[in-house]
């Protein structure tokens, strides 16, 4: 009688096994699961978790995004279009800070070295910035429209306050987030940031005056 129960216990085992091979043991060894958006998603599209799915697949390159890097598309921007159901990488989605919309009028502005009296060498991609006036000197008040009492922004007004998009060195280079702040990176040469067409009229405007600029963190 034991050995009867044995036997059926060690039958029931088996089916359970090769059940469990089937349905379960199969796709893991075969296959990974990768993240991918359920719909074609074109460049400017917030991405939103609903519209990231598990897929299986064979062989998949080692930087498509698992489960455990949902946090590196949702809530971002597409800086391409995706097709609906490809692997997914972190370089196709960026902070929503960080990607210009010509539609909003916001263009790459670049900041010419000459134009500004300091700023922080540690500066880099993602930064938010302050500019400071110093003004080539006091406006006179003969300069002024007629009619007019409003000398305009003086030495230490704030004129713009932005997100730096690019940080280049002599040599043109980006210089990135992961090189060292503090130390052993290369000189930041130009500054490119991240401006409304005023913005970077107003900048300009007041540069060819003679006045210029120190650059502070926020």
């Amino acid at each position: 009688m034991k050995r009867a129960i044995a036997g059926a216990v060690l039958i029931v085992l088996s089916i359970a096994g090769m059940l469990y091979w089937e349905l379960v043991g199969r796709d893991a060894l075969m296959y990974t699961q990768v993240l991918t958006v359920t719909r074609d998603v074109e460049p400017g599209t917030l991405v939103t978790r609903d519209m990231l799915v598990l897929k299986k697949a064979v062989a998949p390159s080692p930087r498509a995004l698992r489960l455990d890097g949902v946090s590196q598309a949702a809530g971002k921007e597409a800086v391409s279009y995706i097709p609906a159901g490809v692997e997914l990488f972190a370089e196709y989605f960026e902070d929503e800070r960080l990607t210009v919309h010509e539609d909003r009028g916001e263009y790459i502005f670049s900041i010419p070295a000459g134009w500004l009296i300091s700023y922080p060498q540690t500066l880099r991609r993602g930064d938010r910035v302050t500019f400071l006036l110093v003004r080539e000197e006091d406006p006179a008040i003969e300069e002024m429209p007629e009619n007019s009492t409003d000398p305009g922004p003086a030495t230490g007004d704030e004129i713009l306050t932005s997100t730096v998009l690019y940080v280049k060195s002599s040599s043109n280079d980006e210089v990135v987030s992961d090189q060292e702040r503090l130390g052993g990176a290369p000189t930041v040469s130009m500054i490119e940031i991240i401006a409304q067409r005023e913005d970077a009229q107003n900048l300009t405007r007041l540069a060819s005056a003679g006045d210029r600029f120190v650059l502070l963190y926020q």
